[in-house]
């Protein structure tokens, strides 16, 4: 394998996207098949080890590298020199896989894959598919027959398929924030003004016939095939917050997440090869906690070792101690988005109940993302509830 390119890509808008390209094809061998089958390639690709330099030392599957790769975005933009992935205003989306491969060089397709219909003019086969490796979720698009087929469709295709995702992760956790109160619409405010041009532009991206000259309704329908734009339980919130939204914005946003699949989507879970990340061991002293998200469990661990070591008040770290036991357990509970939210509200509360000067904004954001996320989960929430409750008391929140 060969790494082809690596490549920030960011507009004006709020989304960024890392791509990654690598080579398997053999030299002059395009007729052969490649060396692992599609389902076996998707479990090594997602996880190959990778590092984060220079500030990020640990070893995470590429599927993994999101959130280290948001702190390292965020230390490059900002005055920030410590790391800040519990930026309630910068985060790591869903990844995306997209395999190119021409006709023979696939004895297979993916686990799970469904074709995507309208392309045969151009020569071209589409397929998508959901799988979970390394404990993360992702979407897979497999792009068969390039090269003997309409070059620039398949170009265009590209394009339009890896900026729909990044946009279309960017759009969900903008309306998850509003629909949680961590960002609201006042009229007349520039602020304002300005995410309401954002949700405008955004919506009108994803609703749009054709892009880069290709019927887009198709590849849409696969795309909302997936999962919802928001979860049903915020739903109702979600159009609570934007009654102070434009008349047209709001009925923009109402309609667009309105639209979701017709049956719930299949993820098809694969073995992951040469890094066995799909499990770890979050160290809590006295016992440990299994987790199948690695992200999460790095930042649960990461926030437990914080309070295990800092605050001269015993009672608040012997909370913020317990608060990571409990919140490791809520997220075996949650699905993997919810998950890494509260993961990240967990390191946000942390941090700032042991910082000299605890930004009284912050904190309370993030013990109401945790409140939040524990009442999906009945047996869990009333430990949840009364140690988020002590550490705010302590802090005189």
């Amino acid at each position: 394998a060969a790494c082809a390119f690596r490549r920030l890509l960011c507009a004006d808008g709020p989304s960024a996207r890392v791509e990654i390209g690598l080579s398997l094809r053999p030299i002059g061998r395009r007729d052969r098949p490649l060396p692992l089958g599609p389902t076996a390639l998707l479990s090594w690709v997602s996880a190959l080890p990778v590092t984060v330099a220079p500030h990020d030392g640990a070893v995470h599957p590429l599927i993994g590298a999101g959130a280290p790769l948001a702190d390292a975005l965020l230390r490059a933009t900002t005055r920030t020199s410590e790391a800040r992935t519990d930026n309630p205003w910068i985060g790591a989306g869903e990844p995306l896989v997209f395999i190119e491969a021409e006709h023979g060089e696939l004895d297979a397709l993916p686990t799970g894959a469904r074709a995507v219909a309208g392309l045969e003019r151009h020569r071209l086969a589409l397929y998508h598919a959901r799988i979970r490796s390394c404990g993360r979720t992702l979407r897979t698009w497999t792009l068969v027959g390039a090269r003997g087929g309409d070059r620039d469709a398949a170009r265009r295709l590209r394009m339009h398929l890896l900026r729909m995702h990044a946009e279309r992760e960017s759009l969900r956790a903008v309306l998850r924030a509003l629909a949680l109160g961590r960002i609201v619409i006042a009229r007349r405010e520039p602020a304002s003004d300005a995410l309401q041009r954002y949700l405008q532009e955004s919506t009108r991206l994803l609703e749009r016939k054709r892009a880069y000259g290709l019927k887009s309704a198709e590849l849409l329908a696969a795309a909302q095939d997936y999962d919802e734009l928001v979860e049903q339980g915020l739903h109702a919130s979600l159009l609570g917050q934007l009654e102070h939204a434009r008349r047209s914005v709001a009925e923009r946003v109402r309609r667009t997440t309105l639209r979701s699949a017709p049956e719930p989507a299949t993820v098809y879970f694969i073995q992951a090869k040469e890094l066995t990340m799909h499990q770890y061991s979050i160290n809590f002293g006295d016992h440990n906690v299994v987790h199948g998200d690695v992200v999460v469990a790095e930042q649960i661990q990461q926030s437990f070792n914080k309070a295990a070591a800092g605050a001269d008040n015993g009672e608040l770290r012997a909370y913020l101690k317990q608060l990571a036991v409990e919140v490791a357990e809520l997220t075996r509970a949650l699905p993997a988005e919810t998950a890494r939210e509260c993961a990240r509200d967990l390191e946000v509360l942390t941090t700032e109940a042991l910082a000299p000067a605890p930004r009284k904004k912050w904190y309370e954001l993030a013990a109401q993302g945790l409140l939040d996320a524990a009442g999906k989960v009945g047996e869990i929430a009333g430990k949840i509830i009364k140690i988020v409750t002590s550490v705010l008391a302590i802090l005189g929140g």
